[in-house]
């Protein structure tokens, strides 16, 4: 919606007590964000127009990422802003947005070793970017339920994989019920509800930073659909 400059990077605002508990984990240059959404699967009708799809489950599913190359804390900083940045609300309305009150920007380069960019958005739905549990549970009517916010991931992220190494959790899944019904495949994770930020130590988790990595490099410039949910809009 708006021109973008020469040099233009992707950018990401945070204040209040959501920036401030990402400061208190330590978040900054180096660190990745992935950004998640609640979607359905949608159809054209006879007029072209976007439909939702009737009885097509809710997911969520990731969209997007963000590798931070530098923050600047605000309004101490706001003279060192980029000038393509400079039109970010966080920094235009700095007097009056709760402090704490940070940009996030992201670095030019997923790493130094790819040609993928820092930040940007999927283009296209595929299985990996999907977080829902792709199986409903079995509601107490006895019909399948879907619930967006069942997530199924990936075995090692789940905190008490190897009973004899726990490892930190998941910020705000702390309680190995919330985990139940991970196996030695699969995590399932049910995630609290209005969750802002989930901040997973990847210092504890060394298969953390190749597995975002190789999602993001197979699929940031794809139009491959590999799905029947590959026609999805945010909700």
């Amino acid at each position: 919606m708006l021109v973008r400059q020469p040099g233009w990077r992707g950018m990401f605002g945070q204040s209040e007590a959501a920036q401030r508990e990402l400061e208190n984990e330590g978040v900054g240059p180096g660190d990745l964000f992935l950004f998640f959404g609640q979607f359905c699967r949608v159809a054209s009708d006879s007029n072209g127009q976007l439909r939702y799809i009737k009885g097509a489950p809710t997911q969520h599913v990731l969209f997007g990422w963000l590798r931070v190359g530098r923050l600047y804390n605000l309004p101490e900083q706001a003279d060192e802003v980029p000038d393509w940045a400079r039109y970010h609300a966080h920094l235009n309305y700095a007097k009056i947005e709760p402090v704490p009150n940070v940009i996030y920007i992201a670095a030019e380069k997923l790493d130094s070793n790819t040609d993928v960019p820092g930040w940007g958005v999927f283009r296209r739905f595929c299985d990996d970017l999907r977080l829902t549990h792709p199986v409903p549970i079995i509601g107490d009517n006895g019909k399948p339920k879907d619930i967006p916010s069942r997530w199924q991931l990936p075995a090692w992220m789940n905190p008490w994989n190897d009973p004899n190494n726990p490892r930190p959790p998941l910020t705000h899944h702390r309680t190995p019920r919330q985990w139940a019904g991970s196996d030695r495949q699969f995590a399932t994770l049910q995630t609290v509800g209005r969750g802002q930020e989930f901040i997973l130590n990847a210092d504890a988790y060394s298969e953390a930073w190749p597995w975002a990595k190789a999602i993001i490099a197979r699929w940031w410039n794809t139009t491959e659909e590999t799905s029947s949910l590959s026609a999805a809009v945010h909700t």
